[in-house]
């Protein structure tokens, strides 16, 4: 029994510096403005009316259009979009603004798996 208590010592002193290691690898890799936002794109299905692109489907051309965007998400707008004031944050709306503010440009990101911390595609 003595010896293994040095053992788990040792044991718990790697996980911890591993945990620790893995915590900053991930923040380093963190999704910046417009890609938390591509996140809440994908996330809230904003494509499914607004088309990936942003371009319009069922509901209208989104890009280009951050004045409004704000308070359409947050309180819906006429007989389509409804109200997320109860699922979305603040800075998720922010973010999402951001990101469609990107669609269409070289700085877009293209992730799907946006469930992933760090989106592998």
């Amino acid at each position: 029994m003595r010896n293994f208590l040095p053992n788990l010592k040792s044991v718990i002193m790697f996980l911890a510096l591993v945990a620790t290691d893995l915590v900053a690898v991930q923040s380093a890799w963190a999704l910046d403005a417009a890609g938390e936002g591509r996140r809440a794109w994908l996330q809230y299905n904003c494509y499914g009316c607004h088309a990936m692109n942003g371009a319009g489907g069922m509901g209208p051309n989104v890009v280009r259009e951050s004045e409004e965007l704000r308070d359409a998400v947050l309180n819906g707008k006429g007989g389509g979009m409804p109200a997320y004031n109860l699922i979305i944050t603040e800075q998720e709306v922010t973010n999402l603004i951001t990101y469609i503010n990107t669609m269409g440009t070289a700085s877009e990101p293209k992730f799907m798996h946006w469930w992933e911390p760090v989106p592998s595609q």
